[in-house]
Formats: C-alpha cells, structure tokens, sequence
C-alpha cells in the first residue's frame, strides 16, 4: 500500500467509526488483532468502541494533522461532546468532554494493525474521565512496570502524565505496558512508551536485513537476548523516534519506544530519550508479561 493509501485508510476509519458510528464496519479497517489499549479485551474493538460512544452520544472526532511515511501513519486529532451516560465506571454529569492528541499507527496489508505510540482518541476517552475506573486495564503487573519507568527514567518530569495498562492479544499472548506522555498544547507531544509481551505478542520496530523498515542496527548479548534498534524521523516533523524490541532467551519482548511529534522552530525538546538509553532501559526491565 503506498503512503496515500494508508492515509487514506486512517482518515476513514476515523470518519466512519467515530463520527458516522458504523461500528459494524471495523474489519474494512482494523486488523483481527489490533492492539490499543482503548480495547477492552473481552469485548473486542466494535462493542468497546461503542461502549464508549455510549457514554459520550454527542462525540466528535476531528484529524487536525495526518502524515504518513513507509507504513506508519500519524494522526493529530481532537474529540469533543458531552459525558452523558456511565462511561468506565463513572456516572453520566452533563460535562463537555475536550481531548487533544497524537497517535502513530502502523498499517499493514490496508489494515491498521498496531497503535506504536501515542494516545488514540478511544484510549483518551475511557482514561480520561475524571474518576474513571482503571478495572479495564491496569493490573498490579502493569502497575509494577510503571514503577520501574519511574525509577529507571528520572528524566520524567512532573507535567507528564504516566499510564499504565495490560491486556490479552487474542490467543496470541499478553501484553503489559506502562509509560508517559506529555502534551504541549497547540505545538506537539513527547512520549515514552515500555511494553512488556509474552512469545507472539510482540512486535519488531524494523525489518531485519534491507527491504521494508531496516533496522538501525541488531546487537546480540552474552545471555542470549537480541536487541533490534530503529531511529527514525517522525513524519512531517523534525521529532524523532528511537526504538527498540528486545527478545529474550524464553521468548519474551520488551519495547522501548522514545518518540517526539515536534513541528519544525516548536519550543519543545526532541525525543526525550536518546536510542542508546533506549536500549539501556529494556536491558534493565525485570517484569514479564
């Protein structure tokens, strides 16, 4: 699929999931095993999704920004309407919902097959009510690694906004992930994003060897584990994403991911973390999925 072609798929399935609510089309856009953590494992995309909309009957979605290059699209969006009934646990209170964000797909085969980084506007919506309930998705073990994002990355500072979340792929496996972001409003966003999968769930950040997406480079360790590292320019910005999946000798991967969305002159920093401190970070990682 060219990049056109994945923007083009992006922008519909916005349109026609979020704003025309036919949620009875999600397989012309969304991969059987899509990961994001607005899903609600038991209930699968269309009933989480729609679970969702429920709660807010008046949601808006708009795409401020979409930009693709290779097989990642990034979308800036906002969501807008009004809490009107029970949304993650919290009572309907009348209040105008506003969420801004940014989110990085990656598309294979004309379907969105994976949220790589940022915040989908489902997954803002069903943490970001006040007083919501995290039943859906933390767990102590997502708890636990968001732990050690703080203790390993002192880099963090007070305005980001930390989460934490775990969740079953199918029969594929599990994943555990924890992180933060922090939004700077009108400009762009900086994330840090861990994820923790069990063999299958994982996913490589490059193609081995030169076709697709190569890796920056694949380093091999004394115990066993292979680092696959990728730097990268995120597109129509001058932010950057460094990422890297370590493989394990028992199968297990940790993905680190570091990633700016940093228009050209914004009066923000780059990706907060460099590619080597990534890979420093998913060497030290101890919780499994």
């Amino acid at each position: 699929m060219s990049v056109h072609e994945n923007k083009a798929i992006v922008r519909d399935s916005y349109e026609v999931m979020f704003n025309q609510r036919e949620m009875h089309r999600v397989d012309e856009f969304y991969a059987a095993d899509y990961s994001d953590p607005g899903v609600v494992p038991p209930l699968g995309i269309q009933q989480s999704w729609a679970s969702t909309i429920a709660g807010i009957p008046d949601l808006r979605v708009s795409i401020v920004e979409l930009v693709a290059e290779a097989d990642k699209v990034a979308v800036a969006w906002t969501v807008q309407g009004t809490h009107r009934a029970e949304l993650s646990g919290v009572p309907a209170n009348g209040l105008p919902v506003r969420r801004r964000g940014v989110a990085l797909y990656r598309l294979a085969a004309g379907r969105i097959v994976d949220l790589v980084a940022g915040t989908s506007p489902m997954w803002s919506l069903r943490v970001g009510i006040p007083g919501a309930s995290s039943v859906d998705s933390s767990t102590e073990g997502s708890r636990a690694l968001l732990q050690e994002v703080v203790r390993l990355i002192p880099e963090l500072d007070d305005r980001a906004r930390l989460f934490d979340f775990e969740y079953a792929l199918g029969q594929v496996g599990r994943r555990v992930t924890a992180g933060a972001d922090r939004t700077y409003p009108g400009i762009g966003q900086i994330t840090v994003h861990i994820a923790v999968s069990s063999p299958g769930a994982w996913r490589l950040p490059c193609t081995p060897g030169s076709s697709g997406d190569p890796c920056t480079r694949i380093e091999q360790f004394p115990d066993g584990s292979t680092a696959y590292l990728r730097s990268s320019i995120v597109p129509d910005t001058v932010g950057h994403c460094y990422a890297v999946t370590l493989v394990k000798p028992d199968g297990n991967g940790v993905s680190v991911t570091s990633v700016a969305y940093r228009p050209e002159h914004a009066d923000m920093p780059d990706a907060p973390l460099s590619l080597d401190r990534v890979l420093e970070i998913a060497r030290q990682i101890t919780v499994v999925p």
